[in-house]
C-alpha cells in the first residue's frame, strides 16, 4: 500500500469516529428545562436577612415561622435591640460559624419573645457582649430545646440561660456578668466549660445532669446542682465559693474539686458521693448530710475537715492525708449520731477521725501520723478492728463506748479493764 494510499485510510476512519462520538445533534420536543439544581435544592434553609426575617422595634431580625434557618455573615448589634429574636416553636437557628457581636446597651443575642415555645435548637457559632443573656430560652419558659456548640462571652447577664428540659453541650461560657450557664429543671449540661464568670460557672435546677464539665476561676460556686441531680466526671477549680454544692438526693460521681475558696465538694441530705477527689480547698474536701454515703474519695490538703458528717452516714474506703487548719483540723469529723465510719486511711492530721456524736461505728480504720489518731468524744459508739500509729495518742476515747480489746495500746483514754487482746475485731496500736 502507498503512503498515499494511508493516508486516505487514517482520514477515513477518523471521519467515521467523529460521527459515532458526536452523538444526536437534534434536541427533544417541547420546551427547554434548566439542568442545574434550583437553589433552594442546593440549600433549602432559611437564610437569616432583611427580607426573609425582617425585624421589628426590639430586633435586629425576627423568626415568626418553624423551619431551618443560618446566618450568612457576622451579625452587629443595635442598642435597644436583641440580636435575633424567636417567635415560633420549632426552629432550628444554625449561626454557621459567624458571630452575634452586642455593644453597650443591646438587650439579648437570642431570645425566645413568645411564652412556652418548644422544640427550639440554636448551635454553632459565637455570641459576645450583648447587654443582657447571650442566649435567653427561659424568660419566656421556652423548653424542649437544644444549645450546642456556642461560644458566650461576655455578656451581660447568663451566657446561656435555658428552659426545662433543654440539653446544652459541647459550650465555652466565658467572663460573663452573672452566670455561666443556667437551666431550669430536667436540662442536660454535657462536656461545657465554665470560667471567670461573675457568680457561678454552671447552676442547673432538679432532675438534671452535669457530665463532663470543667468550671474554674467563677465569682460563685463552680457547679451548683439542685436536689436530685448528677453531677458526673467535673472538674471544678479556684472558684470564689464551693467547687462543686448538690442538693439532697443527689449523686456526685469521679469528679474533682481543688484550690476553691470554700468546700470543694458540698451536698444537702441523702447524697451519693463517690470516686471522688477533692484537694487544697479552702475549707472542707467534702461535706455531707444526714443519711449521705461517701465511698473511695481520695481527700487531702484541705483547710479544715477532710469529710465531714453529720448524722446516720456512711463514709468508706476513703483516703484522707492532710487535712487540718494547722491547730484541730480532722481528716474525718463526724459531728452527730449514728454513722458508720468503716475502712478509711487517714494521715498526718491534727486528728485522725474525730468523732463527737453517738451511736456511730468506727470499724476497720486505719490511722497513722495524727496528732490524736482516734479521738472519740460521744458516748455509745462501737470501735473496732482499727489500727494506728504515731499518733500523740493514737486512742483518745472516753469512757461509755463500746471499744473492742487492744494489742498494744498503751496511750488510751477510757479504756480501763479490756482484755482478750487476740479478739478479732482488736484494735490495734503500734
Amino acid at each position: 500500500m502507498t503512503r498515499a494510499s494511508v493516508c486516505m485510510f487514517i482520514a477515513f476512519v477518523l471521519m467515521i469516529g467523529s460521527f459515532v462520538l458526536a452523538g444526536n445533534l437534534t434536541p427533544p420536543a417541547g420546551p427547554v428545562a434548566p439542568t442545574m439544581k434550583a437553589l433552594d435544592e442546593v440549600e433549602p434553609r432559611i437564610a437569616v436577612n432583611m427580607t426573609n426575617t425582617p425585624g421589628d422595634a426590639d430586633s435586629v431580625y425576627r423568626i415568626v415561622s418553624p423551619g431551618s434557618y443560618y446566618l450568612t455573615g457576622t451579625l452587629f448589634g443595635v442598642v435597644g435591640k436583641h440580636g435575633i429574636e424567636i417567635a415560633s416553636s420549632g426552629v432550628t437557628l444554625d449561626l454557621n460559624g459567624f458571630e452575634l457581636r452586642g455593644i453597650t446597651g443591646t438587650l439579648s443575642g437570642v431570645y425566645a419573645s413568645v411564652s412556652n415555645l418548644e422544640n427550639i435548637e440554636v448551635r454553632n457559632g459565637s455570641i459576645r457582649y450583648w447587654g443582657s443573656w447571650g442566649i435567653d430560652l427561659a424568660t419566656r419558659f421556652a423548653f424542649n430545646c437544644s444549645v450546642s456548640g456556642i461560644r458566650a462571652r461576655g455578656n451581660g447577664q447568663d451566657g446561656v440561660f435555658a428552659g426545662k428540659h433543654t440539653t446544652i453541650s459541647d459550650c465555652v461560657a466565658y467572663a460573663n456578668g452573672v452566670m455561666g450557664i443556667r437551666t431550669s429543671t430536667g436540662c442536660t449540661v454535657t462536656a461545657c466549660s465554665a470560667a471567670e464568670n461573675g457568680t457561678n460557672g454552671v447552676w442547673v435546677d432538679s432532675n438534671s445532669t452535669v457530665t463532663q464539665c470543667s468550671v474554674s476561676d467563677n465569682g460563685g460556686t463552680g457547679i451548683s446542682a439542685q436536689s436530685a441531680c448528677v453531677v458526673d466526671a467535673c472538674t471544678a477549680r479556684n472558684n470564689q465559693n464551693y467547687g462543686i454544692s448538690v442538693g439532697q438526693g443527689s449523686i456526685v460521681r469521679g469528679c474533682s474539686a481543688f484550690e476553691n475558696t470554700l468546700t470543694g465538694i458540698s451536698a444537702g441530705n441523702v447524697v451519693t458521693i463517690t470516686g471522688c477527689n477533692s484537694n487544697g480547698n479552702g475549707a472542707e474536701g467534702i461535706v455531707a448530710g444526714l443519711a449521705s454515703n461517701i465511698t473511695e474519695c481520695a481527700v487531702s490538703g484541705n483547710s479544715v475537715a477532710g469529710i465531714k458528717v453529720t448524722t446516720s452516714c456512711t463514709v468508706s474506703g476513703n483516703t484522707c492525708v492532710d487535712n487540718d487548719n494547722g491547730t484541730v483540723g480532722a481528716n474525718i469529723l463526724v459531728t452527730s449520731n449514728s454513722n458508720r465510719i468503716i475502712g478509711n486511711t487517714c494521715t498526718d492530721s491534727p486528728v485522725g477521725i474525730d468523732v463527737n456524736g453517738s451511736g456511730n461505728t468506727i470499724d476497720g480504720n486505719s490511722c497513722a501520723n495524727n496528732g490524736i489518731s482516734f479521738d472519740i468524744d460521744g458516748l455509745d459508739n462501737l470501735v473496732i478492728r482499727n489500727s494506728a500509729t504515731g499518733g500523740s495518742p493514737n486512742y483518745s476515747i472516753v469512757a461509755g463506748n463500746s471499744v473492742a480489746p487492744r494489742i498494744a495500746v498503751t496511750d488510751s483514754d477510757g479504756w480501763a479493764g479490756i482484755t482478750n487482746a487476740t479478739h478479732p475485731w482488736a484494735n490495734l496500736g503500734f
